[in-house]
């Protein structure tokens, strides 16, 4: 961001350091912001005042589009200049690819289509070309959405000053795909401006000897479509090692295969090997020595045999990697030496072909990407993007035969399987072939007599078995380091999997689902190779979205160093770093550098060999379209649309993913290992033991122990994993959120069973059965079905299906004898014992959802286990999260039963998108810091995340802190033990959308689907069965169905947006008629039902929920709906609330007031402030006002209202609804017979006291509502569309529609003109809303009431037809004649024009005259008033005025005390207040608005306050902020006054443009108010642009416009200025009169009728300038294409000497005769082609004026005249030549000095238009022979002249003709024929003959000039060429007998030949 300083600073060196030619230069100066460009015309008035630098040059460049809006374009207009002529693109291309091109470039692009295509190692490479000490490498990843240049600076920063000179800097960015923005900036500055420059004001200046290598991968081909720069960077291009293995060569810009790796051992030794096996010649004797082969072969056989289509560098690299380290194994292997070959006979080609295909498995993707970037560039559909995520080689479908080199230089074979038959290698499941012929039968033999095993089942190996592979593999003492962990064959593969790779120097990255046992393989894995010594080997660092740079870097050093002390104690020990969901920050870039780079921002990072570096990410997959389409209803957090968010993984919302990740860097993708998921039989082993484990556990200190059974533990355990298997199964088929779950489901599960059954809720629900005599399950049974209903049963929404199946699984001894049915009534009963014993109003509804709710809270509370409550608002969430607060408080509970739980404290954060991980880290450090020092068998806190949807829709991610938090409390890694336990606490999560797996399955989901009408029907019974009138239910009975029936028909309404109406709303309206039967103590009356119905289903217009309600309740249509306006519902849900009695409490709740428009706000408060007392809160649009602490603020505000009672209405202020969700629950808590509720932000929450005449209201516009306003802020709320047409009395209401029909005609086009897009009103009456109408109508009655006045209808309307007026725009003015009030349209012009003041805001504030205050409302598309306008005020008006900007205030406090100390100040005055009205400041100007009534309401001084507002035409149509009240408002289109306003606006209704244009050149311009000259000057520039030039003349444009500049600005030239000046108006005139004959007149209202031309501008007048602009170049394009024909400028040029060319151009040009006959040959007016006349186009310099004017006319006369018999043919063609309207002014410049001169220049001409000259010395030789002719005779008469060169060409036609061709073939023979005619003073014809004379002797040349074959064969090339046109001329000159001398000497030369 620009400061004032450095525009100060640069101006100062502009204007006061001579640096001659020094042009400065400010780029998109129209972006500086209001105060700096304030500053800045400041500063340059005081520095340009008395400059140093006199010769100063600065230049502001603006952009057009900003030109409104921009204080500096304002504030500069003055010195406008118009822009110079655009260069054309190819000359603009040819200037950048010099500055580019590597001759001058610093700069070279590094490109390829894919990642790992060495990009990386063309910089190695480069760095080799120089030496060591000569260089410093600088590497800067780019990996954010936007380049930081303060950082790129910081990183430069070491390398600034005093670096010497000799050094090379080689400066490498690496940009990654992922970058968007800054990237051309950041190339250019360097490329182009050869430095780089951050907002801190850091300087880079680049050296010569610099070198910048951009690194970038493209998925696209064009890569100038990603970024511009791109195209213009010289580039290096990484082929792919399939293009290089077809390759011999490789250009200068391509990278292929490095001669140096071909000669590495790394490939050699894999490439020898693989070359022998494949020729079948490879024996035990073989072993590598040296380099061989080319590389082409190379990569041949590489290719082959890697097993990768179309590899990049680095998968074959990884190849060659495994394989050659692999290899190394081999040759270091007895068993594979020629000493063995006779006991193994083959043996190395099977170690061989094992070790080629384990490598193939090793580097083969998991992911497909050989056509990513096709598939990418063909795909239309944005969720196709992920498809280069997918797996498409799963873990499970593969086989993964591994022969293995051990430590002690033996083998190890895992998952072997050779048919005995065959001997092929086949896999053990599928059967199928992997290899063919693998083992020989001798070999075999051999084999088994060693005991290996090659038919071995691993799936069927013991644990024994399985660690003794391992161990042995890894070289590893053997032991077990965790028991309890479920080591399975498919365990064992991918443990060795990921140790080969490490082994290989492989990067591993692990993808797979969450909770599938990632981290403990790895955990085992690294705890493995300690062999029970304490060593740490495994480092984990949780990734999540508050992730940082440094924490990271941290890691990584700690790490090193344990890695450098294991390695020290063993070098054998492989120290492992664990990214654990690295994909989850925005740093994934840095974590890829670290991996596959091993730098660190670039700077190299020394680490331990043995550190090795695994990465788990989280699966890339898309929502299904069902599920997005439920998450989109929800409406929490998606209030910003999908098509509109910035938060994307490619062309895909991150809302659409089940994991939300940040997109993969390329480069890793080949490196994904697929982890794969658990199979049912691994799974079921796992649960097996975790069963084991669980139930038959010992009691621990923490109280929990096992089922402790002896007999029939072993047969409970057998049904518990069965059941748990099978719900497991069944969760994976579930199609919704809760199919992703894993063993960590079945651990909870346990742990919930067992505590239930050594609770004593389980002997509670014993006798609870025993009373309905239905005890017939053992207390294991019941404490199984409760830990399902816990852990399964919650998550689901058809939860009957899962009791039905899973009651089929549970068997002796658990058997469930009444099955499904016994399992939902066991868990009822526990749901009903826990709410029992809960303190609850009596409204409330204990239904289902309630139940559900506490239970899953009590229980999950109690174990610690994570919740996350899921349902839509309105399903009793927040409610039983205070319920359970209020319940579980251990010792001190309401309560007996809640004795035996513990104490609870709650920790509440709200969340919103703007939720950081700091924050939600800081809530558990809160509740974490409760739990110290207390019993944690008694006492936990509770963290409640709020709302926690919110967060997740933040593109920051902070969800993902919660991973570590939900497992371990912190987000540190910390052993298990005592201090894990203190750090853990309990978790409950609230929201209306489930969140990504990753998170869900770290804890337990209830999901709330929607209920049906019997649950809702049973909720409202169960609201209305209450202790104070028995017999309310019963009164209600029938109606209840019919209200539950009536409220799913609204819900499920397609036009019911977003879920508009929800339970809440439903829930309220039962309360309401309960309340209604209560109080009457009798069945509701119809107007009863309806204001309910209103009350809670209001707000919406697209449905209309009455209608609907009649269909089921038909009784209330006997209300008519009118009586019962919105007003009136406000004030009695209003008086419900301030006048409810101490004891009772309200059941209204707060009010959400929609309307059009927030101009309706002081009649609202009028209202509201007659029920009681209240206060407005404004939300501020000033910036710093944004901040958190003015957040703060303000519910600090609206706390001093709840404690104090006043009821307090809220605008604009959504950032802080979100903190109010608790109070708008309206769900209390009590202290001392005081109501307290939960009110703050993020953690920082207080309970703050609520007094119970305390009141909300919520005011918002319909719109914003509708869009943006959440879900659940609009169901919490009672919602009312307020209109004022509620508020008007019979004759208002008969006022308003009197006037809403006058603006309907006002509007209604009735005449055939170019229809409008949009609805008129917006564009007619600038703010328009539909209130607008009654507004006007009521303020203007009411004011006449106060007065005194009588209230005749009719007068209303036209008093008000008057206000309206004011704020219509002056084209509506000029469509008055097409509309339907075409008839009162002169009367209604002269009212707006003459009557009211719409011309300049001076002329308006000259009528205002006021002894007190008053507030005006301007709104205008003018450019905003600057200071020279306000002293013209002050000068004018003669009272103080203060000019200010909205924009200057950083605070409403500030802009308060600005106008308090102005107010204060003076007696009288005018504060002029102005601001850009467009959606980013509308809040600003509400907010100012109210400010400047409440600050000013009590002065009582003639002080006028005028509130300026610029509109753009592009917001006209949404701006719709017409005021009422105190506020008049009006439209003055241009804020400057203009005298000729009136006068021009008539004349241009009553002329068309060019009757117009003609009156005004008549007249003075100071009586016009349009100056021509300066008019055509400003149209110059437009005029050129529209031009175009033939190829070869495409440089023309430049001296185009030089020339006219210095036409109309050299003093000189002034008289022949005015003749041009003249004439050229003149003949625009004429043209754009001839124009409108063919296409009708254009005036002010044909442009008043089309939008496109009205919006073109900003104001009205702009735009008819910008259209009479338009018509004037359009027009002069057309007029300097014609004068321009031919260069005919060029007598203009400064260097034209002669005074008659001038002379006789003017004259021509005054010839208006000429331009009319152009354009009507060229009636298309929009071709602006100058056009040449020469011979077929072509170009030359003209020395005639006009020459193709005086040859077509001459030609056509003589062609006319050829009919003539007479034989007076030149007399009747030189007579009506001297009728042509040239031949005066030809006549007038020719005098006897000038005539030969005069006929030598038309003959010039003449000759390059009829002939095919291409040079000067060929028109010379032509007009030579034409002089020569014996018919050119010497004339006085300049006519006849002219007509004589005509006539003596059709003379002598031919042997012009024969000249030309001969000269076409020999041009050279021009130059020697020229010599001959000057030489011969004779006045005879030039024959033919002498021309081919000289024609031959150009072919003669000696024979000693042949000094090589090739000079004689060029020369007879040249004869055979001239051959043809030699004796077509000779044919021609027999033909026609010319001149017999000649030919008879060119006969003598033929011999000769």
């Amino acid at each position: 961001m620009t400061t004032s300083e450095e525009v100060d600073i640069f101006l100062r060196r502009a204007t006061h350091i001579n640096e001659e030619g020094r042009l400065h230069v400010i780029m998109f100066a129209d972006q500086l912001e209001f105060e700096v460009a304030k500053n800045t015309e400041t500063s340059l008035k005081k520095l340009t005042n008395n400059p140093s630098n006199t010769d100063y040059q600065i230049v502001f460049v603006c952009c057009s589009e900003n030109e409104e809006r921009s204080k500096i374009v304002t504030e500069m207009h003055r010195f406008r200049r118009n822009p110079p002529l655009p260069l054309d693109t190819q000359t603009l291309r040819n200037y950048m690819d010099l500055m580019m091109s590597r001759k001058f470039s610093r700069m070279l692009l590094v490109v390829s289509e894919r990642a790992g295509m060495g990009r990386t190692f063309y910089l190695r490479q480069t760095e080799k070309k120089i030496p060591k000490e000569s260089r410093v490498t600088i590497s800067i990843p780019i990996y954010q959405r936007e380049v930081d240049f303060g950082a790129i600076l910081i990183k430069l920063q070491p390398y600034w000053h005093g670096w010497d000179s000799k050094t090379i800097r080689i400066i490498h960015f690496d940009v990654y795909p992922e970058v968007s923005f800054g990237v051309d900036e950041l190339l250019f500055s360097i490329g182009i401006l050869s430095n780089l420059v951050d907002h801190r004001g850091n300087l880079w200046r680049c050296q010569q000897t610099d070198i910048y290598i951009v690194e970038y991968m493209s998925i696209k081909k064009e890569i100038g479509e990603v970024h511009t720069m791109f195209e213009m960077i010289p580039k290096v291009i990484c082929l792919s090692p399939t293009v290089c293995s077809q390759r011999e060569f490789y250009s200068d810009g391509e990278q292929g295969f490095d001669h140096t790796e071909f000669k590495s051992a790394v490939f050699q030794r894999p490439f020898q090997y693989l070359k022998l096996f494949a020729k079948n010649r490879l024996d035990m004797k073989f072993r590598f020595r040296e380099a061989e082969g080319t590389p082409k072969e190379c990569l041949d056989i590489l290719l082959r045999y890697c097993g990768v289509s179309n590899p990049s560098w680095s998968e074959l690299k990884h190849f060659v990697l495994f394989l050659n380290a692999q290899l190394l194994e081999y040759e270091d292997c007895v068993f594979c030496s020629d000493a063995a070959q006779n006991e193994l006979p083959g043996f190395s080609n099977f170690v061989i072909r094992f070790l080629i295909l384990m490598s193939t498995d090793f580097s083969s993707r998991s992911l497909d990407l050989s056509e990513e970037s096709k598939t990418l560039q063909a795909s239309d559909e944005p969720k196709n993007d992920l498809r280069i995520y997918e797996m498409r080689r799963t873990w499970e479908k593969s086989a993964h035969p591994y022969l293995f080199f051990n430590h002690d230089k033996t083998f190890t074979f895992i998952g072997f399987n050779i048919d005995k038959a065959t001997g092929n290698v086949v896999d053990e499941n599928t059967k199928k072939v992997l290899l063919n012929n693998v083992v020989s039968e001798n070999l075999r033999n051999a084999l088994e007599r060693n005991h290996v095993p090659l038919a071995e089942k691993l799936s069927l190996l013991n644990r024994v078995a399985l660690m003794e592979k391992l161990c042995r593999i890894i070289g590893a003492e053997n032991y077990d380091p965790d028991k309890t962990y479920e080591l399975t064959a498919d365990n064992v593969k991918k443990m060795l999997a990921i140790y080969m790779r490490f082994r290989a120097g492989i990067p591993v990255i692990i993808m797979g689902e969450t909770g599938c046992g990632k981290t403990r393989l790895i955990r085992f894995l690294c705890q493995l190779q300690c062999a029970g010594k304490d060593i740490q080997t495994m480092i984990l660092m949780k990734i999540h979205g508050g992730t940082t740079r440094l924490a990271i870097r941290e890691k990584i050093e700690a790490a090193n160093a344990t890695a450098k002390k294991n390695h020290a104690v063993s070098k054998t020990i492989y120290t492992v770093l664990f990214f654990d969901e690295a994909n989850t920050t925005e740093h994934i870039g840095l974590i890829k550098e670290i991996m596959c780079d091993q730098t660190f921002e670039g700077e190299p990072l020394s680490l331990s060999s043995n550190l090795k570096m695994i990465a788990a990410v989280n699966p890339y997959r898309r929502h299904s379209d069902d599920v997005i389409k439920r998450l989109e209803q929800a409406g929490l957090g998606y209030h910003v649309a999908s098509d509109r968010t910035n938060d994307r993984l490619g062309r895909v919302p991150m809302r659409h993913l089940v994991y939300r990740v940040q997109p993969l860097p390329p480069s890793l993708f080949s490196l994904v290992f697929d982890f794969g998921q658990i199979d049912s039989q691994t799974e079921m082993q796992y649960i097996e033991k975790m069963s084991s484990k669980k139930l038959s556990r010992p009691k621990t200190a923490g109280g929990r122990r096992g089922l402790q059974m002896k007999s029939s533990l072993q047969t409970i355990q057998t049904v518990v994993c069965k059941v748990l298997q099978k719900s497991q199964e069944y969760m994976r088929r579930d199609q919704s959120e809760c199919s992703f779950v894993s063993l960590r489901d079945v651990e909870r599960a346990l742990e919930v069973m067992v505590w239930f059954r050594h609770h004593k809720i389980l002997q509670r629900l014993k006798e609870k059965a025993m009373e309905v005599d239905n005890d017939v399950i053992t207390q294991e049974t019941r404490a199984l079905i409760l830990s399902l209903a816990v852990c399964y049963h919650a998550a689901l929404k058809d939860k009957a299906s899962y009791r039905e199946y899973i009651a089929r699984e549970f068997e002796e001894p658990c058997d469930l004898k009444g099955g499904a049915e016994q399992f939902l009534e066991e868990v009822t009963r526990c749901q009903d014992i826990i709410l029992e014993n809960c303190n609850l109003k009596e409204t409330i509804a204990k239904n289902n959802a309630l139940k559900e709710n506490v239970f899953m809270m009590v229980i999950c509370i109690q174990l610690k286990i994570p919740l996350f409550l899921v349902g839509k608002p309105g399903s009793s969430k927040s409610l039983a999260k205070t319920i359970v607060d209020d319940a579980m408080q251990g010792v001190s509970s309401h309560k007996e039963f809640f004795f035996d739980f513990k104490q609870i404290h709650m920790v509440s954060f709200q969340c919103s998108p703007l939720a950081t991980s700091n924050g939600i880290l800081s809530a558990f450090e809160e509740a974490s810091g409760f739990q110290e020092g207390k019993s944690l068998d008694n006492f936990t806190s509770v963290v409640v995340l709020d709302e926690i949807g919110l967060a997740e829709d933040s593109p920051k991610m902070p969800l993902k802190i919660l991973h570590p938090l939900l497992e371990d409390g912190t987000s540190d890694e910390i052993s298990d033990g005592k201090d894990k336990e203190s750090k853990k606490v309990a978790f409950l999560g609230i929201s209306n959308w489930a969140l990504d797996p990753a998170k869900m399955n770290r804890g337990i989901l209830v999901q709330r689907d929607i209920p049906d009408g019997k649950e809702l029907e049973d909720s409202a019974r169960s609201i209305c069965s209450s202790k104070k009138f028995i017999k309310a239910l019963e009164v209600l009975q029938n109606v209840i169905p019919l209200i539950s029936a009536a409220y799913l028909e609204i819900f499920n309404n397609p036009q019911s947006n977003r879920e508009f109406f929800g339970l809440r709303d439903f829930y309220s309206m039962i309360k309401m008629v309960y309340n209604v039967v209560i109080r009457t103590k009798q069945y509701p009356k119809p107007r009863d039902m309806l204001i309910a119905i209103k009350r809670n289903f209001g707000g919406f217009d697209a449905i209309d929920p009455v209608e609907i309600f009649e269909h089921h309740l038909q009784y209330i249509g006997s209300v008519e709906k009118k009586n019962v306006t919105s007003l009136e519902l406000v004030q009695i849900s209003l008086s419900e609330i301030i006048s409810t009695p101490t004891e009772d409490e309200s059941e209204a709740r707060y009010l959400l007031l929609l309307s059009e428009s927030n101009s309706l706000m002081p009649i609202l408060q009028e209202h509201i402030s007659a029920i009681g007392d209240f206060q407005t809160i404004i939300g501020s649009g000033f910036p710093k006002d944004q901040e958190y602490a003015q957040i703060c603020r303000n519910i600090n505000r609206i706390k001093i209202c709840m404690e104090a009672g006043r009821t307090v209405v809220l605008l604009n202020l959504e950032k802080l609804y979100e903190s109010l969700y608790d109070v708008l629950n309206q769900y209390y808590i009590y202290y001392g017979g005081e109501r307290y509720i939960d009110l703050g932000l993020g953690s920082h929450r207080i309970k703050c006291k609520v007094h119970r005449k305390f009141g909300l209201i919520v005011v918002a516009k319909k719109n914003v509502v509708y869009e943006t306003f959440p879900i659940p802020l609009i169901n919490r709320l009672e919602k009312h569309f307020i209109k004022v047409d509620s508020l008007l009395n019979a004759e208002q209401t008969t006022a308003k529609e009197d006037l809403v029909n006058w603006m309907g005609k006002f509007c209604r086009v009735v005449r055939n003109v170019k229809s409008r897009e949009g609805p008129l009103q917006k564009h007619v009456f600038v703010g328009y809303h539909d209130d607008m109408a009654a507004i006007v109508v009521l303020r203007e009655m009411n004011a006449m009431v106060s007065r005194s006045e009588q209230t005749d209808i009719a007068m209303v309307v036209e008093k008000c037809k008057d206000i309206i007026l004011w704020s219509v725009s002056p084209d509506a003015m000029y469509r008055l004649d097409d509309t339907s009030l075409n008839y009162f349209a002169n009367q209604l012009r002269n009212k707006y024009f003459e009557v009211q003041q719409h011309n300049g805001l001076l002329g308006l504030l000259r009528t205002c005259s006021s002894d007190s205050i008053s507030f005006i409302q301007v709104t205008t598309f003018s450019k905003l008033l600057v200071e020279a306008d306000k002293e013209e005020i002050n000068a004018e008006l003669k009272v103080p005025v203060l000019l200010s900007h909205l924009g200057s205030f950083e605070t409403e406090r500030e802009f308060c005390k600005h106008l308090i100390t102005f107010a204060k100040t003076h007696e009288k005055g005018i504060l002029i207040i102005q601001c850009n009205a467009d959606a980013d400041t509308l809040k600003t100007i509400e907010c100012s608005r109210y400010r400047l009534e409440q600050e000013l309401k009590e002065i009582h001084k003639p002080i006028t306050i005028v509130l300026v507002l610029q509109l753009l035409h592009t917001d006209e149509g949404r701006f719709s902020e017409y005021q009422a009240g105190r506020w008049f408002s009006l439209h003055i289109d241009e804020l400057r006054e203009d005298p000729n306003m009136e006068e021009k606006y008539t004349k241009m209704y009553s002329l068309s443009f060019s009757k117009y244009i003609q009156e005004c050149s008549k007249l003075d311009a100071s009586k016009t108010g349009l100056d021509l000259r300066n008019l055509i000057v400003n149209c110059l520039h437009l005029s050129l642009s529209k031009m175009s030039d033939q190829e070869e003349n495409c440089s023309r444009i430049l001296l185009r416009v030089q020339i006219l500049l210095n036409l109309f600005e050299e003093p000189y030239k002034q008289k022949r200025e005015n003749v041009f000046m003249t004439t050229l108006i003149k003949n625009i005139i004429q043209i754009l009169s001839l124009k409108e004959e063919f296409s009708g007149a254009l005036n002010i209202t044909k442009v008043a009728s089309d939008l496109n031309l009205v919006q073109r501008a900003g104001t009205f007048k702009q735009s008819l300038q910008k259209c009479t602009e338009d018509k004037i170049a359009q027009n002069l394009a057309v007029l300097l294409c014609f004068i321009d024909t031919n260069n005919n400028l060029d007598f203009f040029k400064t260097n034209v000497n002669a005074t008659w060319q001038p002379d006789l151009w003017l004259g021509i040009f005054q010839c208006e005769k000429y331009v009319l006959d152009h354009v009507r040959d060229h009636e298309n007016l929009t071709n602006f082609h100058v056009e040449l006349k020469g011979f077929n186009g072509q170009l030359y310099n003209p020395q005639f004026p006009f020459s193709w004017i005086v040859f077509q006319r001459i030609e056509e006369l003589m062609k006319s005249g050829e009919d003539i018999s007479d034989g007076n043919f030149f007399q009747r063609t030189e007579e009506m030549l001297q009728n042509e309207p040239f031949a005066r002014p030809l006549r007038e410049c020719c005098l006897p000095s000038t005539k030969n001169v005069i006929v030598d220049s038309y003959m010039h001409d003449f000759i390059f238009q009829k002939m095919a000259c291409i040079n000067e010395e060929e028109n010379e030789l032509f007009r030579t022979t034409m002089y020569k002719s014996p018919l050119m005779e010497s004339d006085d008469n300049i006519l006849r002249c002219l007509l004589n060169i005509h006539h003596i060409y059709n003379v002598i036609e031919v042997q012009m003709t024969i000249i030309s061709r001969l000269i076409q073939v020999q041009p050279t023979a021009v130059r020697g024929a020229l010599g001959v005619i000057r030489h011969d003073r004779s006045n005879e014809m030039i024959s033919v003959s002498v021309v081919l004379l000289v024609f031959l002797e150009t072919l003669i040349i000696l024979e000693d000039k042949f000094e090589t074959g090739k000079q004689m064969k060029d020369w007879t090339t040249s004869v055979k060429k001239c051959r043809y046109a030699v004796e077509k001329a000779i044919h021609d000159c027999h033909t026609l007998h010319l001149n017999t001398r000649g030919m008879s000497n060119t006969m003598k030369f033929k011999k000769a030949r």
